[in-house]
């Protein structure tokens, strides 16, 4: 049983007003909200429900006086949560989770069917199906989460427990149910269900690499039921140009976050830690099944650019790569399937790392995948995908270490002149087939 506290709540956009109208109504006699936070000079002087939203530089003060036992940080992620979690913390204030340990448990406290209808033999992996079984859409992640929970409230820890080193995110992410009082009305979902809205899975990096795994061992087990996906507007498409059909694809957008979804059968795919080496073999069976439905197309060019326009961007990745034939492409003017076609049909991909890499599974064995990196976020992630897919991959960024700077990975950056054309270089060398002079150079010009 949770014990009563007084909390404070930092963050007072749509996430935190969900926090304190789900903290007012199922958790009452628990919590106690006395004080609100927020750094926009917008909401600082303003009350909501009743309660005056205050500058952040109050809270050391208000905390001193008793006013809250601790602080929950209402921001997503980032690094505005990043230097308010690192503000508490310097201030010795505790932060504020709502909920325990104690609140998950693994998927042996489940009902199970008793002879399953789908098996699988892939290291690392495992598949259950689940007969009585519950699922809520978390409050902030409208679009991508979803809890499942059993008829005694307690959330399935698999569905959260993939990334150890971030084991806060599972406690951080809320939902208007009580864990100790498990709800009484719920709505049906009949059929067999396959739940895709797992953490980050808004992002399409994450999705292809940390959901469509799940799916392609699903399908070639013969599954045939539906698949729940994030309210993005990649996954559907992604998705039907697998070969599945429309049907079977339902977004979380028509669920609503006041609802508590029973499942007549869940069939839960699970690797069961994180493991990208384990599931690169399976990734290469998603760029096969994708490749099937794209078209080789020799009006496309041969030389891509990947170029990102939000942050993060290589500042002379354009200029350089243009003396080279590379034709620049912002992913987002096109659709997800034009997007692949390209990735497909070219000899050699620069990208900017992040979601836009993603594609490269698309690409055909022996082709060329050269990754960029700023010097403060260098994470080759696709270093053994490349390599099941039969891509050649060059990781390259800066050989000067990092700057600790908390920002730095969401800083916009440039590629020493000579590092850049020698990664480009060696990409044409390998492209061409002349492995001799690519052996040679690969030892003295890596990027990473």
């Amino acid at each position: 049983m949770l014990t009563t506290r007084t909390i404070a709540i930092w963050g007072m956009g749509v996430f935190g007003q969900k926090m304190l109208i789900a903290l007012k109504e199922y958790y009452s006699d628990v919590y106690s909200v006395a004080a609100l936070f927020d750094r926009s000079p917008k909401k600082s002087g303003t009350e909501y429900e009743g309660l005056l939203i205050k500058e952040p530089s109050e809270i050391k003060k208000e905390y001193a006086a008793g006013l809250f036992e601790a602080v929950m940080v209402c921001i997503k992620f980032g690094d505005a949560r990043t230097e308010a979690v690192r503000s508490l913390q310097e201030w010795g204030i505790p932060l504020f989770y709502p909920g325990t340990e104690d609140s998950f448990t693994d998927h042996t406290q489940f009902e199970q069917t008793e002879s399953p209808s789908y098996q699988i033999d892939q290291k690392g992996y495992d598949v259950w199906e689940f007969t009585n079984i519950f699922g809520i859409k978390a409050l902030h992640f409208d679009s991508e989460s979803m809890f499942l929970f059993n008829g005694e409230g307690k959330v399935l820890l698999e569905q959260w427990d993939a990334y150890p080193e971030d084991e806060q995110y599972a406690l951080r992410l809320y939902f208007p149910i009580r864990f100790d009082q498990p709800p009484a009305e719920k709505v049906m979902l009949r059929g067999e269900w396959c739940i895709l809205t797992k953490l980050f899975a808004g992002n399409y990096w994450h999705f292809v690499n940390e959901g469509m795994d799940c799916v392609a061992l699903l399908e070639g087990a013969g599954y045939t039921g539906k698949y729940l996906v994030p309210d993005c507007d990649f996954n559907k498409e992604l998705l039907v140009i697998m070969g599945i059909d429309e049907n079977r694809i339902c977004s979380a957008a028509g669920l609503d976050n006041e609802t508590v979804y029973q499942f007549e059968k869940l069939v839960f795919c699970h690797q069961r830690k994180r493991n990208y080496r384990e599931s690169a073999d399976v990734l290469s069976r998603v760029g096969d099944r994708l490749k099937k439905h794209l078209k080789t197309d020799s009006s496309l060019p041969k030389r891509i650019h990947i170029k990102r326009i939000g942050s993060r961007k290589l500042l002379n990745g354009e200029e350089i790569s243009s003396q080279y034939g590379f034709v620049t492409i912002i992913p987002e003017e096109y659709s997800v399937k034009e997007q692949m076609e390209f990735f497909y049909n070219a000899d050699i991909v620069l990208s900017e790392h992040g979601a836009n890499s993603t594609n490269y599974v698309c690409m055909r064995p022996g082709s060329v995948f050269v990754e960029t990196f700023n010097n403060s976020w260098k994470y080759p992630f696709n270093l053994y995908g490349t390599y099941a897919c039969g891509i050649h991959y060059l990781p390259v960024s800066d050989l000067k270490p990092a700057d600790n700077d908390p920002q730095g990975k969401t800083k916009d950056y440039k590629i020493d002149e000579t590092m850049l054309r020698t990664s480009i270089e060696n990409a044409i060398l390998i492209s061409k087939g002349d492995k001799l002079l690519y052996d040679k150079s690969i030892r003295n010009h890596s990027g990473i």
